[in-house]
Parts: C-alpha cells; structure tokens; sequence
C-alpha cells in the first residue's frame, strides 16, 4: 500500500497518476495573460490587476490540435504569446526541434518549422521572434499582419551561444529590443 500524506486517510496514495504535470508558466510580454502548461496541454488566463483569480480564456487540453486528429495538445515544453490574444508559439516535448504556430480560435496550427537542434526558449516581442537552440539563437523579424507562419518572416540574425540545456533568454519589447542570454553582448536587433 502507498504511503499516505500527513493529514489525510489511509487511502490517500502519495502520487495520483491522473495528476498532471506543470511544466512550466509564462506571463505575455504585456502581463495581461498567464500561460500554463505540461503534459496535459496548455491553459490560458487574461490578467487583471483588479482581478483576484486570473479567468480562463483558453484551453487546448487532450483535444485535437489538427484536422486529421493525429496531434494532440499535450506534452507541451514551450508556449510564447503573440500580441494577437489568440496566436501562440508552442513546442511539444515528443518533437522539440519543430516550432508551431498555433491559432487558439481555430483550435489548429497555421504552420510549424523545423530546425537541426532542439529548441530551447522562445521569446516574442511586437516585432521580433527568437528561437532559442542549443548553441544558437535565430532571430526573425515579424510581420504583424502574419502571425500565421515563421517561414514567411526575415532571418535577421542567428547568434551563436553557450552549449547548455536549458537556455535563458529574454526579449525587451522596447522601438529596438535587445535580446539578452548567457555571454551575449548585443546592442539590440
């Protein structure tokens, strides 16, 4: 028998299978909503400062994320908002070399892109996407009118970085943003 929690009876097993995982929580760059993810999918929430609970506005969770209903949101590993409230970035962790673009009102993915490393971070701002890899950063400029497909957009730089596993980045979402990593010295994109 599994040992039970304090406080709780007998049959309380220590770890509930059914339990999902959160992997991880990313706020928008404008902290007007909150993304919730893992093995279970993703979940979004809009923010607001008078607001004492954050109130779900969607939710992609073991529902089909295709037409021919082979994908399925979950195990998610990375999810970046775009300024558009329904428009995300997602990595799923069976595939984490490929980006989708995913558009949360058509509950389908408008594109996906392949790249040789695994991706490790990925960070937007209203005109730039950066892809973080293992020993590289891509870094594209947006077209605000297509939020659809990352093959469209200009490859403005691609910057070699630190061999880790985890990359920490981030994305200033000033006129020139700067992007900022483990060793960088950028002056902005």
């Amino acid at each position: 028998m599994a040992e039970s929690l304090p406080g709780t009876s007998a049959e309380t097993s220590t770890k509930d299978e059914t339990d999902p995982e959160l992997t991880f929580i990313n706020f928008s760059r404008s902290v007007d909503r909150l993304v919730a993810g893992g093995d279970y999918g993703f979940a979004v929430y809009k923010t607001r400062p008078d607001d004492v609970t954050p109130r779900l506005i969607f939710e992609m969770s073991r529902q089909p994320m295709q037409k021919d209903y082979m994908t399925f949101v979950n195990d998610v590993l990375l999810v970046e908002s775009f300024p558009p409230i329904h428009k995300f970035a997602v990595v799923f962790g069976k595939i984490p070399q490929t980006l989708y673009f995913y558009d949360a009102v058509l509950k389908d993915c408008t594109s996906s892109t392949h790249f040789a490393q695994k991706i490790l971070n990925v960070k937007a701002c209203t005109s730039i996407i950066a892809v973080g890899l293992e020993s590289e950063i891509h870094c594209f400029r947006i077209h605000t009118s297509n939020y659809e497909d990352l093959k469209s957009y200009v490859r403005l730089i691609i910057h070699r970085a630190p061999l880790n596993f985890s990359l920490l980045m981030d994305l200033t979402g000033e006129e020139k943003p700067r992007l900022v990593y483990p060793d960088s010295e950028t002056e902005g994109l």
